[in-house]
């Protein structure tokens, strides 16, 4: 406790080793109160959690209502439709994760650049690409079983044939923390992107890191109606927005296309009863390493389609996994799991999610380029 606000430190650095910070959190924050003659109170029993506080005295200047401060729909509103910003037909890119609905977000995203894309579900088939193929461009997810990023990354960089020894390599990760760009750029890759992928934010790395020859700028789209005017006007939009799903988020990562969004969620609905199953069992048998992978990927694939809560509960077993603590696992895991299966039994009450009928339609959405590991 007595060095737990000192700047730069880290508790229990062989224990916690996969838990990321810098240890300038704490000492920052008591500065900032005390700056707001406030200070940081701690209640902690080690092993079960902890409780942080702390008051502020804020002065009223005026006890008069606001307003309503939300902004009405109209002009302002409007969005930029989505259009790719380039195209690179001779450019050939390899996108490894071991999440299928997170390869389905970015070939998607990406299908109408015309970039060749092999994609890859964990490091052994990511090796045997890269000892075939010299990659533009490689996006590698760093937390995966088996092999993590880092690994994969040793082992490209340590190939004989050297095809991809200079390889710009670019690390998905859902840890968007301050630093985070400089850790991973010190562990070996190129730079990094967050979870769940953003669609402009892609297109911006890749633009930086491919060949300039081989890239064909594009002009921008013209404006469209705003989102909300157009998840109120589909049925099935409304009603996920009206059961808390975050629509508009979901449809911003699938690059406002409402086909993709809604292969998405098809993606996810299918693979929803095996992964609740899997989580069980690695919550029964206490293994929390495939626990904790399994959590990750349903934090990042959560947070995709716009189910924030579902995400957040996941963030928050992730880290309890990573650290093996019971005690907030067992608090949190049985909600997790009745979010889970509510939010797939909602899912599964859209026919356009679960028909047959539109199957052929949605597979040409969601395929793969030849040549790919799947």
């Amino acid at each position: 406790m007595g060095r737990l606000f000192e700047s730069f430190e880290r508790l229990d650095e062989v224990k916690n080793r996969n838990i990321e910070g810098t240890g300038l959190g704490m000492s920052i924050t008591t500065r900032l109160l005390s700056l707001m003659g406030s200070e940081l109170e701690v209640a902690s029993t080690y092993g079960e959690g902890s409780v942080f506080s702390f008051d502020l005295w804020q002065k009223i200047e005026n006890p008069l209502p606001l307003g309503d401060f939300r902004p009405l729909p109209g002009k302002d509103a409007d969005i930029e439709a989505y259009r790719e910003s380039f195209r690179a037909f001779e450019a050939h890119i390899l996108v490894v994760d071991d999440t299928r609905m997170n390869l389905m977000v970015v070939t998607n995203l990406l299908k109408k650049t015309e970039i060749q894309i092999d994609t890859a579900p964990g490091g052994e088939e990511a090796i045997e690409l890269t000892g075939k193929n010299a990659y533009d461009v490689i996006l590698l997810d760093q937390r995966m079983p088996k092999m993590d990023g880092v690994e994969v990354l040793q082992k490209i960089r340590e190939q004989e044939n050297g095809r991809n020894a200079d390889t710009p390599v670019i690390c998905l990760t859902a840890d968007a923390i301050n630093g985070a760009r400089e850790r991973y750029m010190g562990e070996g890759f190129t730079d990094y992107l967050t979870k769940p992928v953003d669609g402009q934010a892609l297109e911006n790395m890749l633009q930086r890191y491919l060949p300039k020859e081989k890239i064909i700028s594009v002009l921008p789209e013209l404006k469209i109606a705003s989102e909300e005017t157009r998840v109120a006007a589909d049925p099935m939009l409304s009603a996920l927005s009206e059961a808390g799903i975050d629509v508009e988020k979901g449809l911003s990562f699938c690059g406002n296309n409402r086909d993709i969004y809604q292969t998405v969620l098809r993606e996810y609905l299918q693979s929803s009863g095996e992964k609740r199953e899997k989580l069980q069992e690695y919550y029964d048998r206490r293994d929390w390493e495939n626990y904790m992978i399994l959590v990750h990927s349903l934090k990042s694939t959560s947070a995709t389609i716009g189910a924030k809560e579902l995400s957040g509960l996941s963030s928050i077993l992730e880290n309890a996994a990573s650290q093996k603590n019971e005690s907030i696992i067992t608090r949190n895991h049985g909600d997790a799991m009745e979010l889970y299966e509510k939010l797939s039994a909602l899912l599964s009450g859209f026919p356009e999610l679960v028909s047959e009928e539109e199957e052929e339609e949605e597979e040409e959405i969601l395929e793969f380029p030849a040549g790919d590991v799947n």
